[in-house]
């Protein structure tokens, strides 16, 4: 993973980064002298990690609730020896109707507890939303009630924010800008991903595919919600930070290739904005 780190920096194309939690001290040593010497932004996903351990931060079950956020605070201490300025994940298991406020409650006490945890790192937490029906099957997943949630725990903890999934968005069959719209006074980063809505098709879901057809996420639709964050009030104090979204099977001999492939989407992206803005003048 340091190769990586080492040869994204080098490059200088991205402005921030996203990396899995590191369990080989070496590497997080390697990591933190490479992010030391650049300004890069870079958050520390665990959500996979949480999930392999069938961990869950809204659990109703309060020992693994604990648990649970006992796992996160420890990525956090790892998350600080890489250098981070941010850990990342989602929410827990949906427990249907009945029992989702009472998760609800559990999410917003579990947040609370690493988000304090986290300030005292001097770090961030991204949360993300998931899709509700179709793949994940996620407690907080629809745009309203991550807006809830969020507004809720932004009251005291002013270091919470969300990472904006236009996959997930479009999953739960939510428009993706006015999705947007609404929870743009807590976004900091956008996942430009791409999913097929098909519900016959066999790749419907968040299966991160790369972008384009057969999925929804072409370039017009990415340039478009960026023009719309452009001139729809998005905090320009802070800035917006955009990647792409997607893997490929045997993902790790082919991360150069990945790599490459999102820079080109971004590109294209970009372009497209640019030539858009050029025809409103």
């Amino acid at each position: 993973m340091a190769n990586v780190v080492e040869k994204v920096l080098q490059d200088g194309f991205y402005k921030s980064m996203e990396l899995k939690s590191i369990a080989d001290k070496s590497e997080r040593k390697r990591i933190n002298a490479a992010l030391s010497k650049s300004n890069i932004y870079t958050s520390v996903w665990i959500s996979k990690s949480l999930a392999t351990q069938n961990l869950d931060i809204n659990s109703l079950d309060e020992n693994l609730r604990k648990k649970t956020v006992d796992e996160v605070r420890k990525n956090i201490d790892l998350a600080c020896e890489m250098g981070a300025n941010a850990i990342a994940l989602d929410g827990g298991n949906n427990v249907g109707i009945f029992k989702r406020s009472a998760a609800y409650e559990a999410l917003i006490k579990s947040l609370s507890e690493v988000a304090d945890y986290a300030k005292k790192a001097k770090l961030d937490v991204l949360i993300e939303s998931d899709d509700r029906f179709a793949h994940r099957k996620k407690l907080l997943s629809l745009v309203d009630d991550v807006h809830e949630v969020i507004e809720l725990l932004r009251k005291d903890h002013k270091n919470v924010f969300i990472s904006f999934d236009t996959a997930h968005v479009a999953l739960n069959r939510e428009n993706v800008l006015s999705s947007f719209d609404t929870l743009s006074p807590f976004i900091s980063q956008v996942h430009l991903s791409n999913a097929i809505l098909d519900i016959n098709d066999p790749l419907y879901g968040d299966n991160h595919i790369a972008p384009g057809y057969p999925g929804f996420l072409t370039i017009k639709k990415a340039a478009d919600l960026i023009l719309h964050a452009k001139y729809g009030g998005f905090n320009k104090d802070t800035g917006l930070r955009v990647g792409v979204e997607f893997r490929q099977k045997n993902d790790g001999p082919k991360v150069h290739r990945t790599y490459q492939m999102s820079a080109d989407f971004l590109n294209q992206v970009i372009l497209e904005v640019i030539l858009t803005d050029m025809l409103k003048k």
